[in-house]
């Protein structure tokens, strides 16, 4: 069997940037972890989130670790939910009056698998806002259909009208979901996409003068 392999780019942008590394650090625990994202504070911290698994059977717990500028780290939080799979796979600074702390959210999914797998259930959209010492200010989720099986969250962006659109995957390639928003997660509205081929989503990105996102995906075919 010879799988081919066709990438689709909608839209691709790229960006040349200098910067000088001031250290270089590991952390790791007796876990087994999964980065996910990373998020720069208005003093130059930095805040990442990473999934701690339990043998890679199911999530143990979420970390939130806050950096200094030589890469200490300077606080700690621990997030844990009852389902079986999560993550916070993005994090967004959220816009504050000048003056005021900083703000972020962290957008991921969670899901449990059915009694044959044959699908995900509770699959759910999941919204952890929280300030720059990683105390939390407030958590919501949207239910997503059950009769999926989903991947979770592949990509989330902050719009210019102040909403967030969200790109979820399904695990079998086969549909594409995308919802907007609040900043604080409630849902707005909510799109399927079926497309006519197998496909894997990557990232979203708005149209910079117009209504709309691109996504940037890809398909396969087995022959």
């Amino acid at each position: 069997m010879k799988k081919i392999f066709n990438l689709i780019l909608y839209l691709s942008l790229f960006s040349l940037a200098y910067s000088q590394t001031n250290y270089f650090k590991v952390l790791h625990t007796p876990s087994v972890e999964f980065p996910d994202a990373v998020v720069e504070t208005e003093s130059g911290d930095i805040i990442m989130i990473q999934t701690n698994y339990i043998e890679q059977d199911s999530t143990n717990n979420v970390s939130f670790l806050k950096l200094n500028q030589d890469g200490d780290t300077v606080a700690n939080r621990i997030v844990e939910r009852s389902d079986r799979f999560y993550s916070y796979t993005r994090a967004i600074k959220l816009p504050q009056p000048v003056g005021q702390p900083d703000q972020f959210v962290a957008i991921g999914g969670s899901y449990n698998h059915s009694v044959n797998n044959a699908f995900t259930v509770n699959n759910k959209l999941l919204f952890y806002t929280f300030d720059s010492n990683l105390d939390s200010i407030s958590s919501t989720e949207i239910n997503l259909p059950d009769s999926l099986y989903i991947w979770g969250l592949r990509d989330a962006i902050q719009t210019k009208n102040g909403h967030i659109v969200s790109l979820i995957d399904d695990m079998l390639h086969k549909k594409v979901l995308i919802l907007k928003s609040s900043l604080s997660g409630d849902s707005i509205s909510f799109n399927q996409i079926v497309p006519q081929k197998t496909s894997y989503v990557f990232s979203i990105m708005e149209k910079p003068e117009s209504d709309g996102v691109w996504i940037n995906a890809g398909f396969f075919v087995l022959e």
